[in-house]
């Protein structure tokens, strides 16, 4: 059974997106399994005919080629047609994730390997890091392919959609500009103690920000990137919002570090800080200065190196519980506080 489904997006303009043209198409053949056995085509250079179909051969340019293990469902392939970035599996844990569901990846120039004279490369699957290495070809025992000399990388320019599950302030937010309609009241009301600008809350389409500003380089924000094609958007409050965990001494959410331990079980080595820090030196460090006085004095301003936590790591303050028995205050005197009594 071959199955194959197609769809793309629509740019709209700024912050505008919609899927555009999708269809469907299947076929059901003992001949579809002996036309993908043995060496793999990614563009068969002849026709083929399967269950008298005949199909000609592709037109056009790939960006990448992936298999999984199952098939996806539609949430994640739409996730993957609006960010070719993602690598979203069926499920955030467990046996369906895309850690171990994706099991060949060829990125074909989306991780900026354009190198045209290599034509032999190993897939970049999240397995292929882990210790023993999971392969994608049970029977060569290995995870390579080999790319013909009559190919181009030529650069793309696309707007990303990235699927990011709500974080707070570690949001990757960009562009981020209001214009905001004020109010002021009739009359002549002028206060030399209080503003008489107003802004309804009537008419406010979102949450106050916090005044701090980021523009600096940090390891994290690629770390981030890397969660976000992997997890896609979910709900956080399944993660830290239980109402069992309030009266819990634990300084970490048990099931949101369940959920991060999994996802960097693929990393078998730390960032090399220090690499990406002295890249950066190369910087002129006359621009951080330049933003710094454009900015606001009331804003809390970063910039140059940030090294913070990635967004997959979250602190639980444990709130003081008070007990019947807490020893606040005693009646009587030394001699008799063993009477327990308090006050």
């Amino acid at each position: 059974m071959g199955s194959l489904y197609a769809k793309n997006k629509i740019y709209t303009g700024y912050d505008g997106n919609n899927i555009g043209f999708q269809a469907s198409s299947s076929v059901s053949s003992s001949a579809f399994s002996t036309v993908m056995s043995g060496s793999f085509y990614l563009s068969h250079p002849t026709n083929l005919t399967i269950a008298g179909n005949t199909y000609i051969p592709f037109s056009g340019s790939f960006q990448e080629l992936r298999f999984y293990s199952e098939n996806l469902v539609e949430r994640a392939f739409n996730d993957y047609t609006m960010d070719p970035y993602s690598i979203e599996g069926n499920s955030l844990e467990g046996p369906n994730t895309s850690l171990k569901k994706l099991i060949f990846r060829a990125p074909l120039g989306t991780v900026l390997d354009n190198d045209v004279t290599q034509t032999t490369r190993t897939s970049i699957h999240p397995q292929i890091s882990t210790i023993p290495p999971v392969q994608s070809f049970i029977l060569s025992g290995s995870s390579v392919y080999t790319l013909n000399g009559i190919f181009t990388m030529p650069p793309q320019n696309e707007v990303i959609y990235q699927d990011q599950f709500a974080a707070g302030v570690k949001n990757a937010v960009t562009e981020k500009i209001k214009i905001i309609d004020t109010v002021y009241p009739e009359g002549n009301t002028l206060s030399p103690y209080i503003s008489v600008q107003q802004t309804s809350y009537l008419s406010e389409s979102f949450n106050r920000d916090i005044n701090y500003i980021e523009v600096a380089f940090s390891p994290q924000d690629e770390v981030n990137d890397d969660i976000i094609s992997q997890l896609g958007n979910f709900n956080i409050g399944d993660y830290i919002g239980d109402p069992r965990q309030v009266p819990s001494q634990l300084t970490y959410y048990p099931n949101f570090n369940k959920l991060r331990n999994e996802y960097f079980s693929k990393y078998i080595s730390n960032y090399n800080l220090w690499d990406y820090i002295r890249l950066i030196k190369f910087y002129d460090n006359s621009l951080f200065k330049m933003i710094k006085d454009f900015t606001p004095a009331r804003a809390s301003l970063a910039t140059g190196i940030v090294i913070k936590q990635t967004i997959l790591e979250r602190n639980k303050y444990p709130l003081p519980q008070a007990t019947t028995d807490s020893e606040i205050a005693w009646v009587g005197s030394p001699t008799t506080r063993t009477l327990n009594i308090p006050y």
